[in-house]
């Protein structure tokens, strides 16, 4: 993820596929969290009642001085809401067994430029080879730039249509900064008509509470039949990938398909993120009458 750098490109990658009639898979992967999973079972059970609202909250305080990169272009697959927001929004449909039906947001990008630095050719490492701002701002004219064109923080609301709320689409909000740091700690919540999940953790890796409408917030431990059926492997990126191959190879070998996310959930994340690129129709608020 993302699938593609334009909505057209992604929905042109999707109908190809399913022309060749050929398996493809979407590594928006961080809805195989075993957090997750147990949401997921915590509001099939009706936990929280009738889902309403959900909220992903989460604020990086990201180094500003990273150097340029495939991250800082839009051409280039760059930007938070290809790489951040993916998950999030793949999380949030598998806990409510759902789809997006409608979107719509802003972005902001408070990194006009990214300092040219040689040397990076692993993505994970890139911090390593950032100037410092000090070194920036004592010897300026040492330093080339490129231009940043991607995203570095976004607002988005969606709409997410599930058999857990037949009143109407859960409201779903997704709050990301990529450059400012949070008081608070990251989190995912869900609410509904009888209580709330929170799962701390900007992509639900931490502790999952359950509170009722009228009681009290507790943790939920975590399932023994959750983590058992996931790959028993530490680091959650290695795990949740994994999880991916053994879905899409078990589909491939014949032994059933269990819901992993295709070009198909590509071609509709990218329509989001092009959507809230475009941003909203802003209505002016009269300062005199």
């Amino acid at each position: 993820k993302p699938l593609a750098t334009s909505v057209a490109d992604a929905k042109e990658l999707y109908l190809r596929s399913r022309e060749a009639g050929v398996k493809t898979a979407y590594a928006a992967s961080f809805r195989y969290q075993p957090q997750a999973y147990l949401a997921r079972e915590l509001v099939k059970e009706g936990a929280i009642g009738e889902p309403w609202e959900v909220e992903c909250v989460s604020h990086y305080n990201l180094n500003p001085l990273i150097p340029f990169g495939w991250s800082h272009r839009i051409d280039q697959g760059g930007g938070r809401l290809g790489n951040n927001f993916t998950h999030k929004l793949s999380i949030v449909t598998h806990v409510l067994d759902g789809e997006v039906v409608a979107a719509r947001g802003e972005v902001r990008s408070d990194m006009p430029k990214a300092p040219i630095v040689s040397g990076v050719h692993d993505f994970r490492t890139r911090e390593d080879y950032a100037p410092s701002r000090e070194e920036v701002e004592e010897n300026p004219d040492k330093w080339s730039w490129g231009d940043v064109d991607s995203e570095w923080s976004y607002t988005v609301l969606t709409r997410i249509k599930t058999p857990h709320a037949a009143r109407q689409p859960v409201s779903a909000v997704f709050r990301h900064s990529g450059l400012v740091p949070g008081f608070n700690d990251d989190y995912v919540a869900f609410y509904g008509s009888e209580g709330a999940i929170h799962i701390s953790g900007a992509y639900a890796q931490a502790t999952v509470n359950l509170r009722s409408t009228t009681g009290n917030w507790a943790e939920v431990p975590m399932r023994k039949s959750i983590t058992d059926a996931l790959p028993d492997i530490e680091n959650d990126a290695e795990r949740n990938w994994t999880q991916l191959a053994r879905e899409f190879v078990d589909d491939i070998e014949g032994r059933g398909n269990a819901g992993y996310l295709t070009f198909r959930d590509g071609w509709i994340h990218q329509q989001v993120i092009d959507t809230v690129r475009a941003g909203p129709d802003w209505v002016a608020i009269a300062q005199n009458a």
